[in-house]
């Protein structure tokens, strides 16, 4: 070839290169919660979790990635019945809390399934916040007491404030207490939820003991990485949905039936469930099932007044998915003329 020119394409390559940010929705947390209400996402989420139960979607394994910063982490989700075909890149940076970044940074990411083509880029941290929130909540919908008024709050993040109203849609709950290791972050989430739920008693507290004894739920979204609670805590009848890594003591696993998110997963995910099953002397841990069983009726949840209950969740690629491409739908017809 001379003059420096251009070598042709190859054959059959001869389309022009595709602008793939052509036509793709960038959507923030504040238009996202103009489209889609709490309701909407108990809904979305209960369904979400039946399909996976039912073998309609396909979640693979994460990948994550160390580096010295931190940890990236991206989680796939293709769901069979919508089509809907997404994933999240998150980033862990511990070093952020020194300053005004958050520590945890996402974004869902939207593809179309015809094309493969991006769709949409949506804020994660809003969508992971509420999701897991949620999760929380349909955890107590399967499992707690429909007689259940009082919650326990373990947690003070953007997740605990979500587990709450949601929780407070599925149980008549009337008195919330809330615990965090500063006092100071409990009496700010309470202080914002008074001014969303205005029929509850909220309280924050300053110990664990005080916060779960005589509670009917307990929900724990905390970065805890030993114990929080465990039998003593939990008196019979009572339901835990737990969100994070290392809240629950062998006993209390061993005493309660356990419902987890993924059959798949729970056992690498779950540090706290993890460690019980290599604990030989404690007794051993059974889980009964998968949430999206029991929210189907395909398992049985709670078997008695006086079972004392556990949803052990460890978060899944296709309830960022689920969620997000239901936002999607919603912003492209409330943009449309």
């Amino acid at each position: 070839m001379s003059g420096g020119g251009r070598a042709p394409h190859a054959e059959g390559d001869q389309k022009q290169p595709h602008d793939v940010v052509q036509g793709l929705l960038v959507v923030s947390a504040e238009e996202m919660a103009s489209v889609v209400s709490l309701a909407d996402a108990v809904e979305i989420q209960r369904r979400a979790f039946v399909e996976y139960s039912g073998g309609l979607i396909s979640n693979p394994a994460h990948t994550v990635l160390a580096i010295p910063q931190g940890t990236a982490v991206i989680t796939p989700a293709w769901l069979n019945r919508t089509g809907d075909l997404g994933l999240k890149a998150l980033t862990a940076y511990p070093e952020n809390a020194r300053g005004d970044r958050p520590v945890n940074q996402a974004v869902v990411v939207i593809f179309d399934e015809r094309t493969g083509a991006p769709a949409a880029v949506l804020d994660g941290a809003w969508i992971t916040a509420v999701r897991t929130g949620v999760a929380a909540a349909l955890g107590a919908s399967a499992l707690a007491r429909t007689d259940t008024t009082s919650l326990a709050m373990l947690g003070s993040g953007p997740v605990a404030y979500w587990a709450v109203l949601a929780t407070c849609r599925v149980r008549p709950i009337e008195a919330i207490r809330i615990w965090s290791r500063d006092i100071t972050n409990a009496e700010k989430l309470a202080a914002k939820l008074s001014h969303v739920i205005t029929q509850q008693r909220i309280e924050p507290v300053s110990t664990i003991d005080k916060a779960v004894r005589g509670a009917d739920a307990v929900v724990t979204a905390t970065s805890a990485t030993t114990t929080l609670i465990d039998a003593e805590h939990i008196r019979p009848g009572s339901h835990v949905s737990s969100l994070g890594d290392n809240e629950l003591g062998l006993r209390l696993l061993v005493r309660a039936r356990v419902i987890v998110d993924s059959l798949k997963t729970c056992w690498i995910e779950a540090p706290d469930l993890a460690s019980a099953q290599n604990d030989c002397h404690g007794g051993e841990v059974h889980v009964a099932g998968e949430l999206g069983d029991v929210l189907s009726g395909r398992r049985v949840g709670r078997r008695t007044s006086e079972d004392i209950t556990v949803f052990k969740s460890t978060g899944l690629g296709f309830q960022d998915v689920a969620l997000g491409g239901e936002i999607v739908r919603r912003v492209r017809q409330a943009r449309s003329p």
